[in-house]
């Protein structure tokens, strides 16, 4: 209880100092902190709120800082996984998984793997290839030199062999876990694995070697380190050898031990929540009294201010000229009470088109998933490479709607940015490092929303037609924003092998340029291409 109590406000005020400072590469730790503490306290609607915060905020982490955010997707998967919210989980841990493999972070890759076998298992779906995962998670584990991970794959393992019915395979496995634990006196792993063991054996039928095992942890079931699910199992576990030898009073006895602690668990839940509840009627309580005092305080205020009034009235019926005064004043603060509305409201519907980006931001990033499910699922790279552009796509609507739901202004978007991040995600698709894409925006330079959208797909045809076709090896391609009194232009151009000699822009039968000369018809605008060291676009657009 105090301990958490302790760290939550310790990192709400590191969070108040980030996010008043503007620091803003601290969000995430911060967001992450606080539902981490969360989580450990079991306050898990609170974790997965700040999760998601960890999430939105990550877009202010660069390269190797990204890793960080790995855990976040991790423990996602892990809540809606209890909740036995299969859909959710998988979405999260797919996410991670996508992250971690971008960053080539092997701790991050097997972490995620390991809750996504877990997932496979308990849903009891995907076998083979949750048996594939555990197998990569055991060799990477080892390889880093992570026992307690290589435990715990070990046992998930055996897990799953037991549920397949393959019982050899399952003791071999678990065997394994339980040695490591010994021979790295890991005490509480060791607890684990032997339970887990003695379920194989029981399955097996190998009473003895299941009670060897239950024994041996019996006599230390006092130790701190035990965990309450590991108890309840070696209750349970007990409970049913000693039925199995026919010592049904000692088989009572361990099915009565473990009712009282699922009983105390049960307690300890019911306690939170009622404390939760307390805590949160007092708190409506309080603020029920407080609004009555504020009540009572803008009465007599108003009491007062009615009384001043009629004096001011009787002083200001001998001088006109104080008459004239008043009306003014009040007409000023009529006008400024107004003011107060209108902002007021201002503040409520960029409140809600910031929650409107939020949710579509979720939205295209699901859709993003289920795509690199389908390419997962498919072995035709032609399939896999339209599939990776149309995630190429989305991203770039998606990068309108998360700078949008971070920025003060939800209108506007800094053109500056958008594009570093455009260029950054076509570039980490083709992965040749020999292509060097340079841009010239103004630091300042804005643009509406709707426009950004277009423009956006335009700059993410072009760079991939430029990746595909123009360069045999390195190249250079150059992207240019500028602005007159009334028209944006957009300059795009690659010194590669330039458009072919029998080209004519009336009749462009290329996908990607059919696309580019709609969008720039979208944007009311002109649209001129043509070889100029390799291939020059010029589109002139608008500002109303």
């Amino acid at each position: 209880g105090r301990k958490y109590d302790s760290a939550l406000v310790k990192y709400n005020k590191a969070l108040k100092i980030a996010l008043d400072n503007k620091i803003k590469n601290k969000y995430t730790s911060a967001y992450m902190a606080l539902a981490n503490v969360n989580y450990n306290a079991l306050n898990n609607e609170e974790a997965i709120e700040y999760y998601i915060k960890a999430i939105d905020s990550s877009i202010y982490l660069k390269g190797n800082e990204r890793k960080r955010v790995v855990p976040v997707y991790v423990n996602l998967g892990t809540l809606f996984l209890d909740r036995k919210d299969y859909v959710k989980s998988e979405i999260y841990l797919q996410q991670g998984y996508k992250l971690a493999k971008e960053l080539n972070h092997k701790q991050g890759i097997a972490d995620v793997s390991l809750e996504l076998s877990r997932l496979y298992v308990e849903n009891n779906t995907n076998l083979k290839k949750a048996e594939e995962i555990l197998q990569n998670c055991i060799h990477t584990y080892k390889d880093l030199g992570d026992n307690p991970f290589l435990i715990d794959s070990y046992i998930s393992l055996g897990n799953l062999y037991l549920v397949t019915n393959e019982l050899e395979k399952s003791i071999d496995i678990k065997n394994k876990a339980v040695k490591l634990a010994e021979k790295e006196k890991l005490v509480d792993y060791y607890y684990a694995s032997a339970i887990s063991l003695a379920k194989s054996y029981f399955k097996n039928e190998n009473f003895n070697k299941a009670l060897k095992y239950a024994n041996e942890v019996l006599k230390d079931t006092s130790d701190a380190k035990m965990t309450v699910s590991t108890k309840l199992s070696l209750f349970e576990v007990k409970s049913d050898l000693e039925e199995k030898n026919n010592n049904f009073k000692q088989a009572f006895l361990f099915s009565k031990i473990l009712n009282k602690e699922k009983e105390k668990q049960f307690k300890t839940e019911k306690n939170k929540i009622v404390n939760d509840i307390e805590t949160k009627y007092q708190t409506e309580k309080k603020e029920r009294k407080i609004a009555q005092q504020n009540e009572i305080i803008k009465t007599k205020e108003l009491e007062a201010q009615k009384a001043n009034t009629r004096n001011v009235l009787l002083a200001i019926g001998l001088l006109s000229v104080l008459v004239i005064t008043f009306l003014i004043w009040k007409r000023y603060k009529s006008e400024a009470k107004a003011k107060r509305i209108i902002g007021s409201q201002k503040r409520v519907i960029e409140e809600l088109q910031k929650e409107l980006h939020h949710r579509v931001k979720n939205n295209l990033n699901i859709i993003d998933t289920f795509v690199d499910k389908i390419k997962e699922d498919y072995q035709d790279t032609a399939l896999k490479n339209k599939l990776q552009e149309l995630q190429n796509r989305i991203f770039s609507i998606n990068q309108v709607h998360t700078q949008l739901y971070h920025s003060a202004d939800v209108t506007n978007v800094k053109v500056k940015k958008y594009v570093e991040s455009l260029a950054q995600n076509i570039a980490s698709s083709f992965n040749n490092k020999n292509i060097v894409v340079n841009q010239n925006v103004k630091e300042n330079l804005q643009l509406n929303a709707d426009k950004s959208f277009v423009m956006g797909l335009i700059i993410n045809e072009f760079l991939t037609n430029s990746y595909k076709y123009a360069f045999e090896k390195e190249g250079k391609i150059e992207i240019n924003i500028e602005e007159n009194k009334k028209n944006y232009i957009l300059k795009l151009s690659d010194n590669g092998k330039g458009l072919p000699k029998d080209f004519n822009i009336k009749t462009v039968g290329s996908y990607g340029l059919r696309i580019m000369k709609l969008l720039a018809r979208q944007l009311k605008g002109t649209f001129d291409i043509k070889n100029h060291k390799g291939v020059e676009l010029i589109i002139q657009f608008p500002k109303v």
